[in-house]
């Protein structure tokens, strides 16, 4: 029995549709990724799990209790849910121990209970003798383990975490995923998690869900969906994607820059082949596979290996390569056969390529 069960949700503001017809099941335990540009429903959906909105249509099940339905939504303090907004929602004049009293008074009616918890939920995120500082004199590591620390306070079924990574510098990122993923696992708490980062989000979580423009487009594993994507929009918001538009037939798709073998070999008809970074390989022969004339025009150093941009036939691709190449011209192939995006799919939006 899942956790949490959605079905069909629905949430309009005025004539947008911010939500149509959602539905998802969150398994007991499960760390469940939410991925979506911005505006496509994410934080929505959250607020309406978390109760903090209603819904105009379809339910929300915890548990097997009904907590939202069409214009009726229980209370967020009665869901047994916990929340961390994206922008953290800590106080400025509180300290941390403070954050946690707030919280914990509704739960312990003795002062001595609510300390010794206190000072397990402030060991447990790492903040031991920080107890009286406030947000202001923490990190932003720290003021983010706080904010979990604070949802996690009531113990709730549900933890919500919006955006965990918006407001972190790209290199503290690992570190702060490691952090959240530690204090969390702690507890018994299920996840839902919302980001615009893929890779820390695939790190996380077991299965994905792709949204755009309020719609469910495809849910599976981070792999799953990274290497079989079934719209634009999902291969987009996974990694870096190169969409093509062709026309497919027997495992292969006609495109601009040439045939380009792909893995579904019933595939027929327009869409798109998608290739990632690593669908290339440089100046390399291959276990039979064709290789094609390139134009290598840029090479930058990221993260200890070489980006390296490329041409083919009037199209500009990259790849990673960790030694780095002469510019010019070279060969290249692809390594395996690409992903096919059929036209039909639930994505409206023309292919492009993605430079990600």
């Amino acid at each position: 029995m899942s956790l949490l069960e959605i079905q069909g949700l629905s949430k309009r503001f005025g004539a947008h549709a911010a939500l149509a017809d959602v539905s998802l099941q969150v398994e007991r335990g499960e760390w469940f990724g939410l991925l979506g540009p911005s505006g496509a429903g994410k934080t929505t959906l959250l607020r309406l799990v978390a109760g903090l909105d209603v819904p105009d249509g379809g339910t929300v099940v915890l548990e097997n209790r009904q907590l939202s339905r069409l214009g009726h939504a229980e209370p967020p303090e009665s869901r047994g849910i916990g929340m961390v907004f994206q922008t953290l929602g800590l106080w400025a004049h509180l300290d941390a121990r403070s954050h946690l009293d707030l919280v914990l008074r509704r739960m312990h009616a003795t002062g001595q209970a609510r300390r010794r918890e206190i000072e397990r939920l402030l060991a447990m995120a790492r903040l031991e003798g920080k107890g009286a500082r406030r947000p202001g004199e923490l990190s932003g590591g720290e003021r983010q383990r706080l904010a979990v620390a604070r949802a996690l306070a009531p113990r709730p079924r549900l933890l919500l975490l919006d955006e965990p990574f918006a407001h972190v510098d790209a290199p503290l990122r690992d570190e702060v995923a490691h952090d959240l993923s530690e204090l969390i696992r702690t507890t018994d708490a299920t996840v839902l998690l919302v980001s615009h980062d893929a890779e820390h989000a695939a790190s996380l979580c077991g299965r994905v869900a792709s949204l755009n423009a309020g719609r469910i487009e495809q849910v599976g594993s981070p792999r799953e969906v990274y290497e079989s994507p079934r719209t634009a929009a999902a291969a987009r918001m996974t990694g870096p994607a190169f969409l093509l538009e062709g026309e497919a037939s027997g495992g292969t798709a006609r495109t601009a820059v040439g045939a380009v073998a792909i893995r579904d070999r019933a595939a027929a008809g327009p869409g798109w082949v998608c290739l990632r970074p690593e669908s290339f390989s440089l100046n390399g022969a291959g276990e039979g596979r064709e290789s094609f004339a390139v134009q290598l025009s840029d090479a930058a150093f990221i993260g200890g290996r070489w980006r390296v941009a490329f041409q083919w036939n009037g199209r500009e691709f990259w790849t990673w390569r960790r030694e780095v190449p002469a510019l010019g011209a070279a060969a290249a192939m692809l390594s395996a056969p690409a992903a096919w995006v059929p036209a039909d799919s639930a994505t409206k939006e023309p292919g492009m390529e993605s430079r990600l």
